[in-house]
């Protein structure tokens, strides 16, 4: 066997600690009661609740620039790898 194979034989197996620790907690059961509210309702309670707080209304205006605006770049850099840097797409070092 390869040392990569135990690597991740090894990987493994550390999850076995983890998943025997989440076994052994005994938790008391929750009642759930039913929602009263309708979900859109709900809906714009939670938003808000998220505009209204500065810290998580400012993660999610970051977080939704960040989506609209930079997650394109990784799609156009194969393009911008073959036409500016005429390296092809695989090779991405102008």
């Amino acid at each position: 066997m390869d040392w990569r194979s135990w690597c991740f034989f090894l990987n493994g197996v550390s999850f076995l600690a983890v998943i025997i620790a989440l076994r052994a907690m005994r938790l008391p059961p929750v009642e759930r009661k039913p929602s009263t509210e309708s979900p859109w309702r709900s809906l714009m309670q939670g938003f808000r609740f998220a505009m209204s707080d500065v810290p998580i209304r400012s993660a999610l205006l970051l977080l939704s620039w960040l989506s609209l605006l930079g997650l394109p770049v990784f799609v156009f850099l194969p393009i911008f790898a073959n036409d500016i840097c005429t390296a092809g797409r695989g090779g991405l070092a102008c």
